[in-house]
């Protein structure tokens, strides 16, 4: 069984539904490669984000990171843009540094992927 957690203070006024099948596709791969058994997101319509942020309108989220071995995270986010690398951004934004996260955001036709 895995838990999804959220950081005390995260905002999820709005979460687009379409964002829901990457979301639990990369939440399957952290507990098959990662072996854990829960995953904090740490924002959704929260934090400080660029204007044009997805998360705003409940296309993004991020998720804590910084506790899984970086070679590990590598694999996750390699194994998910193989699945689905058409319709999602998935980035590792920030390795090794206190604020590392990934960053999941619903962008179909985006050709910077």
């Amino acid at each position: 069984m895995l838990l999804l957690r959220f950081k005390p203070g995260t905002k999820t006024e709005v979460v687009d539904t379409q964002l829901l099948p990457g979301l639990l596709t990369l939440c399957y791969l952290m507990e098959t490669i990662l072996g854990v058994s829960e995953i904090t997101i740490t924002s959704v319509n929260d934090g400080q984000h660029k204007l044009e942020s997805l998360h705003y309108t409940g296309r993004a989220v991020d998720i804590r990171s910084k506790i899984y071995p970086p070679v590990k995270i590598s694999r996750v986010v390699q194994e998910f843009k193989t699945l689905y690398d058409k319709d999602y951004d998935l980035i590792w934004e920030s390795p090794g540094k206190p604020w590392e996260h990934l960053h999941l955001e619903l962008d179909p036709g985006n050709t910077n992927h």
